[in-house]
């Protein structure tokens, strides 16, 4: 009796066992999640051709010997107008850094009168003596910027698709100055009193460029951004001639000109994404 009761015992044991590791078996297992999906870096890294088109105003110098009598006269015009043009530009990524280069160009229609020295006419701001101009005339300076265009270097920060930027290099244009003596009746030009009548010349000018700006990146190939710029630009000293040819040696212009326009660009070659730093 003795030894069946034990073989039993051990029956009921490994009949328990046994179905310890059934139930094991029929657990249930757990899939391993996959790894999540990381959206690519976007890239600033490549080159890009643009539209801008924007307003720009201005404060233009005269400061010229006038009218064969060598009197000294400074003259200034402020002046406001459209302007429109283009880009075409390469920048490179490292980090959140962002450096570039673009040549811009823009035409322009920034223009501005005043009327110049003379005896009751307008604002005199001329040295002593001031040129005579017998009524009925009345003379008058223009500058007319015609056109912008720079070469800049740029230094900027990104935040992934925005780009916060600074600019500077070279910039010149064209200026278009004119000096009007005219009948106040006819509006005409005139010569009288010796004076030259229409002095009109068009020179370019040279200076420099510092602006700054924004820009997103709508698509990975497409952005929309605004900035600003302020440019100085300087004739040479004959950038006013006489038409009369008369004897009198005019000084060169001078323009201060501040823009502010809206821009678009399309990056039609990428050569790479942002460098990011390995530890």
């Amino acid at each position: 009796m003795k030894k069946i009761a034990l073989a039993a015992a051990a029956a009921s044991l490994m009949f328990v066992g046994a179905g310890a590791a059934s139930a094991a078996d029929m657990a249930p297992r757990y899939a391993k999640a996959p790894p999540p999906v990381v959206a690519p870096i976007f890239s600033w890294t490549g080159m890009y051709v643009g539209g801008q088109v924007g307003y720009g105003w201005d404060r233009a110098s005269w400061t010229t010997t006038d009218h064969t009598l060598g009197n000294l006269e400074s003259n200034v015009q402020d002046g406001s107008g459209w302007l429109a043009g283009g880009q075409l530009g390469a920048r490179w990524q490292s980090g959140a850094l962002v450096f570039g280069l673009e040549g811009a160009g823009n035409f322009a229609n920034v223009k501005g009168t005043q009327a110049a020295c003379g005896v009751g006419v307008g604002p005199l701001p001329c040295t002593v003596p001031l040129v005579t101009v017998a009524a009925p005339f009345l003379e008058t300076r223009t500058t007319e910027i015609r056109s912008l265009y720079s070469l800049t270097g740029q230094i900027g920060y990104a935040w992934n698709r925005t780009l916060l930027y600074a600019k500077g290099g070279f910039a010149g244009g064209e200026l278009r100055t004119t000096n009007f003596l005219t009948n106040a009746g006819a509006n005409a030009c005139l010569v009288a009193n010796a004076f030259p009548s229409c002095a009109t010349s068009t020179r370019q000018a040279w200076g420099g460029t510092v602006g700054a700006g924004i820009e997103y990146a709508v698509t990975d190939n497409f952005s929309l951004g605004a900035e600003y710029a302020y440019y100085r630009l300087t004739t040479d000293p004959r950038a006013v001639v006489s038409s009369t040819g008369l004897a009198s040696t005019f000084g060169g212009v001078t323009a201060d000109v501040h823009t502010v326009v809206g821009r678009a660009n399309f990056k039609f070659w990428s050569f790479g994404g942002p460098v990011v730093a390995k530890y």
